[in-house]
């Protein structure tokens, strides 16, 4: 050990002087450095982030990088050394990382070895990891000490996992291994990925992406190694959901979602749930993909209510046809609607009155009738918060049980008939309905300064009582009348203080949130649920349950014009077409919710885009002072052939600001 220490000193003592070295003794010195070192790293744990500088100097006087290739390749293939807990020596912290592994001096190891830019070293330290990680392969089940993990978790911080001259042999096995290992270690390894900052979490995220696409691409099936990459994948989805540093939709993979056929893997999933499948990792399924899924589930549902019908009713109509009167919709549907029979059939809807075969176009308008009348406040059955824009249940409802179950079927049914609705219920709404439990952070959504104000309560450092002045009740007005309902037993006489607050804003969000509607919400959600409920729905999150029923906010504009169809003499080399879209183009995100919800009653966009949107732009006529006009069933736009790009901004802002344009002068 000494002598190692009196090896460096000498050595750094020559270059700090400039004495001149003959080459012989220069290449003697330099190789006993090296050996020094790595003899020093077996006794002290290897310090690469304060020596690997100092060794490159004596590699570059010397000529001695044969020293270095071996000193990495000794280190990196070395299980013993990776999991020593001063590798890297770290610090003495305050809060002691996982492991006690400083990821940050990892980093720097790495950039160390790195930023010497010898292929020779690169070699060195991709033999290193394929030859550990070729035994740890079939070790790594029979792993039990929880220091061995640290070696995976240095091993996914290699910056040659980026690199495809090296990645493909080391990536495989390290995931293979990863995914081997006993579930005790698994839930040692999250502990690390729990520390991981954005820039982490995203960087190896994008890794395996990557490999997954690579080899989908590659071997064209779904082989070991991509359900290695995929399971690894899905620890640091769960990871990020407890405490999410990174969207959601980083972990959405495009090869997946475009190109496999889920509809397979849903009927795999079905047969055999315990097999690998993607449908029970649907955190690297899109929205747009899990509607797939949720489609081929609607089918299967509607085939087998098909045959349901046949043996108990003998009902051979494949549809569910409803026949109402505009004037009284909410009675007519209630009336025809049967909560026993199947509410899973394609839906046929015909006014009375009216002529049309419903292709599309009447369906969609019989939902949007149907839901602007049920959540008009002027109903009762739903209130409107104008200062946070959503909808929420009446707590003192007057209505019966059955029209929440009809607006609950109705949010169902229009998914399974692919019809956004323009609903805007706060996203507390659909956590409740995937059966998730109500919190403070649910208040969010439901109403962002109350949720603030709670936050202030737990987080002040003084006297709570005589600041707050709140007691243990939930007070609001109902038809004039101040009314205070007791959060506990006596809770009127219960001051909030430092030693119940939180108490107080547990029982005041659950009462909100919850046991104020529990009546309202069990009829919607029951409702809900005889349409849609099944395994198919858990696999969507509650954002992406909102997407499905409500569309997308994504206004692409571009993507519409790319699918726009034209009729009636238009196409897209027409002046007034050109005119059209560079209005349209021009136009404010707020102007083209507007424009979208002219022409076609929604400001939402399909769930798989605005290019998924049958958007029909027809000439209705020649230049004239009429507005342009639209049929929204059908995404119609009917646009005289306006002389001017000007008139025709001015004519088509005008009916979009009314909401008009049906033939007006």
């Amino acid at each position: 050990m000494a002598e190692a220490k009196a090896l460096i000193k000498q050595y750094f003592t020559i270059l700090r002087t400039n004495e001149t070295l003959e080459p012989n003794e220069a290449a003697i010195v330099a190789t006993q450095f090296a050996k020094a070192h790595f003899e020093q790293q077996k006794a002290e744990g290897p310090s690469f982030l304060l020596k690997l500088s100092q060794l490159k100097e004596v590699c570059q006087h010397a000529g001695a990088w044969a020293e270095m290739v071996k000193l990495i390749g000794a280190t990196f293939g070395d299980s013993e050394i990776l999991n020593a807990p001063n590798f890297p020596k770290a610090p003495v912290p305050d809060d002691e990382p996982p492991l006690g592994l400083d990821l940050l001096r990892v980093d720097q190891m790495y950039e160390a070895i790195v930023s010497l830019d010898r292929e020779d070293l690169s070699n060195s330290l991709a033999g290193a990891c394929e030859r550990l990680l070729h035994n740890l392969v079939h070790q790594a089940a029979s792993l039990v000490d929880s220091s061995t993990v640290r070696q995976f978790a240095v091993m996914l911080e290699n910056p040659l996992l980026i690199d495809p001259g090296y990645s493909t042999d080391i990536t495989q096995k390290l995931l293979k291994a990863i995914t081997n290992l006993p579930e005790p270690l698994t839930e040692v390894l999250k502990t690390v990925f729990q520390t991981y900052s954005t820039v982490r979490m995203s960087r190896l995220v994008d890794i395996l992406q990557q490999f997954i696409t690579v080899r989908l691409y590659s071997q064209e099936k779904i082989d070991d190694y991509v359900v290695s990459a995929t399971r690894v994948l899905g620890l640091l989805a769960q990871v990020n959901d407890e405490s999410p540093v990174v969207s959601i939709k980083l972990y959405y993979n495009d090869a997946i979602n475009e190109q496999l056929d889920l509809r397979y893997d849903y009927k795999q999933w079905q047969r055999n749930p315990d097999d690998f499948c993607f449908c029970n990792h649907s955190f690297i399924l899109d929205p747009a993909a899990k509607s797939v899924v949720l489609q081929e589930d609607a089918q299967a549902q509607m085939r087998q209510a098909v045959v349901n019908s046949l043996m108990t009713n003998f009902d051979l109509n494949p549809y569910l046809v409803l026949r109402v009167h505009r004037e009284n919709l909410v009675h007519n549907t209630l009336a025809q609607i049967n909560f026993d029979q199947s509410l899973k059939k394609s839906l046929k809807v015909q006014f009375v009155g009216e002529e049309g075969i419903d292709e599309g176009g009447v369906k969609k308008e019989f939902f949007q009738l149907l839901c602007k009348e049920l959540l008009d406040p002027q109903f009762g059955m739903f209130t409107y918060n104008e200062s946070h824009l959503h909808t929420w249940f009446n707590p003192n409802s007057f209505e019966s049980d059955s029209q929440f179950r009809l607006i609950g079927a109705i949010l169902g049914m229009a998914i399974y008939n692919g019809v956004i609705l323009d609903v805007k219920f706060p996203m507390v709404v659909y956590r409740k309905l995937l059966g998730c439990e109500v919190s403070l952070e649910d208040l969010h959504s439901y109403d962002p300064d109350l949720y603030l104000g709670f936050k202030k309560l737990l987080e002040f450092d003084g006297d709570v009582e005589s600041t707050f002045c709140r007691m243990f009740v939930y007070e609001y007005e109902w038809l004039g009348e101040e009314i205070a309902v007791e959060l506990k037993e006596g809770g009127k006489e219960i001051a909030v203080t430092e030693e119940n607050r939180e108490e107080f804003v547990e029982l005041y969000v659950k009462h909100l949130l919850d046991t104020s509607i529990q009546q309202q919400f069990a009829g919607f959600s029951e409702g809900f649920q005889q349409v849609c409920g099944g395994a198919a729905l858990q696999l969507f999150r509650p954002e992406e349950l909102e997407l499905l029923i409500c569309g997308s906010g994504d206004l692409d504009f571009e993507a519409l014009q790319r699918e726009c169809h034209y009729d009636e003499g238009f196409d897209s080399e027409n002046a007034v077409i050109g005119y059209f879209w560079e209005v349209v183009h021009a136009f404010s995100d707020d102007q083209k919710k507007k424009f979208l919800k002219f022409a076609t009653g929604s400001d939402r966009v399909p769930i798989k885009g605005l290019g998924n949107l049958q958007f029909v732009i027809t000439k209705a006529g020649p230049d004239s002072e009429r507005l342009p006009s639209a049929h929204t069933c059908f995404n119609h736009l009917l646009l005289p052939e306006y002389s001017s790009k000007e008139k025709l901004k001015a004519k088509l802002e005008y009916a979009m600001e009314n909401d008009r344009g049906f033939g007006m002068i």
